[in-house]
């Protein structure tokens, strides 16, 4: 897997303002915000892209979008709604 700026910031050689961490996610908040409340969540574990998960083992799948709601309700989000993107590449 190609190194890149999720694995540095994992291994904190790039510093980040994290706003939610547990064993399989860190989540973040994005340095050029494009919304008041912008956060990126990356997986603890390898995986290049979402289109991975649909042949990653089940409990990855459910322990990364857990990381994802978890994170949200850290934040409060819950009640008013929010938006979850998934980017690949």
């Amino acid at each position: 897997m190609e190194e890149t700026i999720f694995h540095k910031i994992l291994r904190e050689e790039i510093p980040a303002d994290v706003v939610f961490e547990n064993d399989h996610v860190l989540a973040f908040r994005d340095i050029r915000p494009q919304a008041p409340t912008h956060v990126l969540v990356i997986p603890k574990f390898p995986l290049a892209d979402f289109s991975e998960l649909a042949t990653a083992e089940p409990s990855i799948v459910s322990n990364f979008i857990q990381g994802v709601s978890l994170a949200a309700e850290h934040l409060g989000l819950n009640e008013g709604g929010y938006r979850t993107v998934f980017n690949t590449k």
